[in-house]
C-alpha cells in the first residue's frame, strides 16, 4: 500500500518578497514540494519567522502572536 505524502503548510512570516521568494523556491526544489506556503499563519502547521530585520521585533511582538492566538 503506498503511503500518501501530505505536503507540510508554511507560513513565511516577516519576510520581505524576495527571501520569500527565495524560501519559496527552495521548498519547490530542493525539498521536492514536502511543504507548501500558505498565506494566511492560521492555516499553518509551522511558521518560518524571519529574525534579522529592524521590524522583527514589532512583527513577533504584534502580528505574529495574535494570528497564532486564532489556531485550531
Amino acid at each position: 500500500m503506498a503511503i500518501k505524502k501530505t505536503p507540510l503548510k508554511v507560513a513565511l512570516c516577516g519576510m520581505d518578497s524576495r527571501s520569500a521568494k527565495t524560501m519559496t523556491l527552495f521548498l519547490q526544489g530542493p525539498c521536492k514540494d514536502a511543504a507548501i506556503v500558505v498565506p494566511n499563519p492560521t492555516e499553518a502547521d509551522i511558521a518560518i519567522f524571519e529574525g534579522d530585520l529592524p521590524s522583527s521585533k514589532k512583527i513577533l511582538e504584534n502580528d505574529l502572536f495574535v494570528a497564532f492566538l486564532d489556531i485550531k
